[in-house]
């Protein structure tokens, strides 16, 4: 079953993570809805970081990927990526974070019906490195901003 295109523009902005950005794309392209477009911004000039993105073209996602050298810093990175973004929503994925399947259905899915809204963002998990869910650690960041009731 082919998935639909939204009118989401992914931004990622990314510095010498490949492995981690590896992981954010296969993210992306698992979504029940895609993004119409993927924009990586690199601050710096990292080769494996040019691979990973070069991998992830030509599977049905356009993807602009962009280096600055000398580095413009992380917010200034980020800002240079949402200023490419071409679509009627922007949805920011960290360069070391993945997506649930669902993230970009849910999302777009919402914001289409409640035009008057301009933002939204969910909760998430805390993950080990080997890629566990730290349950309790995560809960507790929940309560801690506000995201616990639903």
């Amino acid at each position: 079953m082919e998935c639909m295109k939204s009118n989401i523009s992914v931004v990622i902005a990314t510095h010498k993570r490949p492995v981690y950005l590896d992981k954010a794309l296969e993210s992306v392209f698992r979504q029940t809805v895609l993004p119409a477009e993927i924009i990586v911004s690199e601050d710096g000039l990292d080769p494996e970081t040019e691979r990973v993105v070069t991998r992830y073209r030509g599977r049905g996602i356009p993807i602009r990927y962009e280096r600055h050298e000398p580095k413009l810093g992380q917010l200034k990175n980020r800002n240079a990526a949402l200023q490419l973004a071409s679509c009627e929503y922007v949805a920011i994925l960290d360069d070391d974070d993945e997506w649930c399947e669902t993230y970009l259905q849910k999302t777009w899915e919402a914001l289409e019906h409640h035009p008057q809204c301009g933002f939204c963002f969910t909760d998430h998990y805390l993950i080990d490195t080997q890629g566990n869910i730290l349950h309790e650690e995560s809960d507790r960041c929940s309560q801690q901003f506000g995201r616990a009731a639903q």
